[in-house]
């Protein structure tokens, strides 16, 4: 994140030192196309649950509970819509409906005696949770300048809309700290797990970026950060064994708040009831 940022204040500065023969009118244009990109979730646990206490030799309760993936190995995707209208030359109202797709993913142990072959066993297991949604964000867009190419921030709130959601276990008998999904003893399989989840999210959208404006068209790359300020697991359903897997899999989710990083590009185009859609005008320099 630190480097994005770092990246669009070189790019400001940049913007200054490149020779202008136009300037960007957005005052009153309306602007619409598409976004595409890849995120990366992470989550916060508010409260810890079990089916069974995991590794009862172990005291240090941050050891039995659940250990989340890293943000880097929970990547999904989004690709959506992209509206914008400039209310003035620097500011814009932004919207980017999107279809998202949304990872994460946490490791369980368990040991006990086998009494029959006299033997200690151990299991390992992944589970690997993928949430599909339709999030709504409204925006607030600055652009810090009316260059061709110009940074921006852009900040808002955002609604979720629960689609689906899936989940896959994999597992082995050693625990080592990880589970190699490709190595695994065994898998599930996908299997649905939407009720266990609530329907309806809101939160908030911050990020920056940087356009490039042509006659016609306009290019962006932006990084945002999302936060959903509601819990995202139903409580009343937690126990319930929808999946099949909290009897075979000792499975009970946690409650959790999730966001998310996403890196996103966008295309979008002047829309003008005007003949002439050139939304770059002649620089007085």
């Amino acid at each position: 994140m630190l480097r994005c940022l770092l990246f669009l204040v070189l790019i400001s500065i940049t913007c200054h030192s490149i020779g202008q023969k136009y300037y960007v009118d957005r005052k009153r244009q309306m602007f619409l196309g598409l976004s595409g990109g890849a995120n990366f979730s992470f989550v916060n646990v508010t409260a810890h649950h079990h089916v069974l206490t995991p590794m009862n030799s172990i005291t240090d309760e941050e050891e039995r509970n659940k250990q989340y993936g890293k943000m880097g190995s929970n990547a999904g995707g989004q690709i959506g819509l992209y509206f914008k209208y400039g209310i003035a030359r620097h500011i814009s109202v932004v919207s980017n409906p999107s279809f998202q797709v949304n990872q994460f993913r946490y490791l369980t142990s368990y040991n006990w005696a086998d009494t029959l072959i006299n033997l200690g066993v151990e299991r390992e297991i992944l589970h690997q949770q993928k949430i599909n949604s339709i999030i709504v964000p409204i925006s607030v867009r600055y652009d810090f300048t009316i260059n061709q190419i110009s940074p921006y921030a852009h900040f808002g709130p955002q609604l979720h809309f629960l689609q689906d959601a899936n989940k896959a276990i994999y597992f082995d008998d050693v625990i080592d700290g990880e589970v190699d999904i490709r190595n695994s003893k065994g898998t599930s399989g996908n299997v649905n797990a939407k009720k266990h989840f609530n329907h309806f999210n809101f939160g908030f959208l911050s990020g920056a970026g940087v356009s490039y404006y042509s006659n016609y068209f306009t290019l962006s790359f932006e990084t945002n950060v999302s936060f959903g300020l509601r819990k995202i697991v139903n409580d009343e359903h937690r126990y319930k064994d929808y999946t099949g897997f909290t009897l075979q899999y000792f499975d009970v989710l946690d409650q959790l708040r999730m966001g998310s990083l996403a890196l996103q590009l966008t295309a979008v185009f002047p829309i003008d009831t005007s003949v002439k859609l050139s939304i770059l005008k002649k620089s007085r320099n």
